[in-house]
């Protein structure tokens, strides 16, 4: 199974909160990436690493991708098992920094790899929506650029907006003949609705084109009675301010081709 024919990405977002007090070495650690894009436990492989901030909110995000032929049709069995596999494989100092940025502010501890494991897999949402776009249908720049955005949900109504974004038409790729939207996932905890934007080309480009598409959609009337009010995304007034607030600042992004194919080992390992 290639990328291009995987209908919804892979992608889980590990979603914590971290005392003010403590943001600023959750930043640092958390900017680091613990396992370098290439890396895999031989069935599974971890594609992008994607890091945002939102006030007190840390959302990292993994891609990954099933290899061979014996893939795993379970995402969530895929993930548990990943990260079984990279802690298992990271020297001491690497997973007490995993643990550090886990825990950041907590006054918890573990104690064992397989409780790291354990608190990452609770902290993890796994993506309940999101689409891919064949590589063939992307212009062939190579720039690809990240964005995630929180929807501005009214206390309750996580599941409405859920059930709002869920299982609608895809919408069109291209923005521009350099543009296009390359993949997009949804993720939910409680209120908390996310959306992972990926565009091949220019992001603004990218923005524009998803206000002037995304307003035109169902989606838009369903999600009426269920967000803030001014956040009206029927309108371009709404839209953009739903980018204007929404938009988590990102830390790192770090993907495959962005590095060496030889980089699969992780950090503290030798090749």
């Amino acid at each position: 199974m290639s990328v291009s024919e995987v209908t919804t990405p892979w992608r889980h977002a590990v979603v914590q909160t971290v005392p003010r007090d403590h943001r600023a070495r959750a930043e640092e650690l958390a900017s680091m990436s613990l396992w370098p894009p290439g890396w895999s436990d031989g069935r599974t492989r971890l594609t992008a690493y994607t890091v945002f901030i939102d006030g007190t909110r840390l959302v990292r995000v993994f891609d990954l991708e099933p290899m061979g032929s014996d893939v795993p049709q379970d995402a969530e069995d895929a993930w548990s098992r990943f990260l079984a596999s990279a802690l298992a494989e990271l020297d001491e100092v690497a997973r007490a920094e995993a643990e550090a940025l886990l825990l950041c502010g907590t006054g918890a501890t573990t104690s064992s790899r397989a409780g790291t494991a354990d608190a990452l897999a609770r902290a993890s949402v796994p993506a309940f929506a999101g689409r891919i776009t064949p590589l063939e249908a992307l212009p062939g720049t190579g720039v690809r650029e990240r964005a995630l955005l929180r929807y501005p949900v009214l206390p309750g109504r996580g599941a409405q907006v859920q059930a709002a974004l869920s299982g609608r038409p895809d919408l069109p790729v291209r923005a521009t003949s350099r543009t296009a939207l390359a993949s997009t996932s949804l993720f939910r905890e409680g209120d908390l609705v996310l959306r992972l934007v990926e565009v091949a080309g220019d992001l603004a480009d990218g923005f524009a084109h998803l206000r002037a598409t995304a307003s035109r959609g169902p989606a838009a009337q369903d999600l009426v009675s269920h967000l803030r009010e001014g956040f009206d995304l029927r309108t371009n007034e709404g839209f953009d301010r739903f980018l204007a607030s929404g938009r988590l600042r990102r830390l790192a992004y770090e993907r495959l081709r962005d590095i060496p194919a030889t980089a699969s080992s992780p950090r503290g390992k030798t090749p």
